[in-house]
């Protein structure tokens, strides 16, 4: 395990090889082989507690223009975690409240099969009433039930079927939920970035193929904003990473205000932002939101401790399409980066527009 959300009470946790792990060994294994999402557990984990866990083995598609050698590549696995003794607790699992006494197998999802994990393993030499829950990625566990004081008449039967399928509605209800929610802050953290919440590299150049696209398909203009900050070192150097960390999160919400919802502000890594404009009317528009941009950040920003640190910014602005053939992100990122470059050569706290009319392949300063 390399990386782990959130940190704080599962650090014991980085480092495990799962391979080295015999109650997880059969799980991962069986995922990358299959190429799918298999449910393990209940296990005990590293950290603590006992824990259900989902994972999906992830493959890397072959580049294009490269001859694909013994297919996808694998690269890792992604596990999302559902606390085991919660779920049942809230399901009832672990009571006897109902009349009845319960138990649960099928480890690592594997049916009847599987080892019992909840209730006395005896149960399912007692003719229980059961019922198979499938799980999600496939698999299953089987419920078992028998009346708490024994079987005493026939008619017992169908009542305890109603309480299982109760129980297997809320049992699969439950840890669909918590898994999709699990799914969905793992998604999060893949595409964002932790210390902003903006869109980080990988979303950003995937928001811009997008537009770029959309640009080609609708037949409108779009523009790509590259922006450095400028004063940013000497605030972490004078005031300290704390401060530092602060001034980018003002950053982030300063160009947030200034974009539409159809576009993506992003923050692609240390002082390094982007904002990716869709329908864009003209270049002098493109170029208007740069300045608002410049204007936005050189207004002082405040810090915890009450202070102020004044910054600025220099951009680089590069229209799209260009021409009848789709344009690569390499391509456009490299237009753009040019175009700051000459805003930071003229003195910072400028935007320029790449290949503006009368100097192709420069850029205009404004």
């Amino acid at each position: 395990i390399s990386d782990i959300y959130p940190r704080l009470g599962n650090e014991r946790a980085l480092g495990l090889h799962y391979l080295d792990n015999p109650q997880q060994r059969n799980a991962v294994e069986r995922a990358i082989q299959t190429r799918r999402t298999v449910v393990a557990g209940p296990i005990p984990l590293v950290q603590g507690g006992l824990g259900i866990v989902s994972r999906t083995p992830v493959f890397l598609a072959t580049p294009p223009g490269k001859t694909p050698v013994g297919g996808p590549r694998y690269w890792g696995i992604v596990s999302l975690t559902v606390n085991a003794d919660t779920l049942f607790a809230d399901v009832g699992l672990n009571s006897e409240q109902m009349g009845f006494q319960v138990a649960a197998r099928g480890l690592d999802a594997m049916g009847a099969q599987g080892a019992v994990f909840v209730g006395r393993p005896q149960l399912f030499d007692e003719s229980p009433a059961t019922l198979d829950i499938p799980l999600p990625g496939g698999g299953s566990w089987i419920l078992g039930a028998v009346p708490a004081g024994g079987w005493k008449a026939a008619g017992q039967a169908p009542a305890l079927i109603v309480m299982l399928s109760y129980v297997f509605a809320v049992v699969v209800g439950l840890l669909s939920a918590r898994l999709v929610r699990a799914h969905q802050q793992v998604l999060a953290l893949a595409t964002h970035d932790r210390l902003t919440g903006l869109p980080n590299r990988r979303l950003f150049e995937d928001r811009l193929s997008q537009a770029v696209l959309a640009a080609h398909r609708d037949h409108r203009a779009g523009a790509l904003l590259l922006l450095d900050l400028d004063g940013f070192k000497a605030v972490n150097d004078e005031r300290g990473h704390a401060s530092g960390d602060q001034v980018l999160a003002r950053v982030a919400q300063r160009l947030t205000s200034l974009t539409r919802a159809s576009d993506t502000a992003a923050r692609l890594g240390g002082d390094e932002f982007a904002l990716v404009l869709n329908a864009v009317e003209s270049p002098e528009a493109a170029m208007a939101t740069a300045h608002a941009v410049l204007a936005a950040l050189l207004t002082p920003m405040g810090l915890d401790n009450g202070q102020h640190v004044l910054i600025g910014a220099s951009v680089g602005v590069a229209l799209f399409p260009q021409g009848d053939a789709v344009e690569g992100i390499p391509a456009l990122m490299d237009r753009a980066d040019r175009a700051l470059y000459v805003s930071k050569r003229n003195g910072k706290g400028l935007a320029s527009l790449a290949d503006a009319p009368g100097l192709p392949g420069a850029a205009a300063s404004a």
